[in-house]
């Protein structure tokens, strides 16, 4: 319970992918996962090797996955609330999708809202 006597949920809305043209992944190795803006000094990228590492920058930061051999880039980008953290994780051998997470904290009347954009890397 916080000051006010209201419960505090915190939430996590996720989104899990890969690439493929059939029901197995493609090769994932050319893809980078970030999460922070750009031209956030605590962004963090981690390039992907199936070795199931993390990374994670606290605050309202977008995550997002580059994917390389289509030339695109996947965010999931917080809109409005109280944002905790932005994660991204990289799968490894035998469950090879990668996740992105927004976390934020929900009290009574408020809400999260957040935007999945899909945008062509040039």
């Amino acid at each position: 319970m916080n000051l006010l006597g209201c419960s505090v949920l915190t939430a996590t809305e996720y989104l899990k992918g890969c690439w493929g043209i059939t029901e197995y992944p493609e090769d994932m190795t050319n893809i980078e996962l970030r999460v922070g803006a750009t031209d956030c000094p605590s962004n963090q990228t981690l390039k992907y090797t199936y070795e199931g590492r993390s990374i994670r920058v606290n605050g309202m930061q977008p995550a997002c996955a580059s994917i390389g051999p289509l030339k695109t880039e996947l965010m999931l980008i917080p809109q409005d609330g109280d944002f905790l953290f932005a994660q991204a994780d990289e799968g490894y051998l035998f469950n090879p999708y990668y996740t992105l997470y927004q976390t934020a904290s929900v009290t009574n009347g408020k809400e999260m809202v957040t935007n999945l954009c899909l945008k062509k890397i040039i």
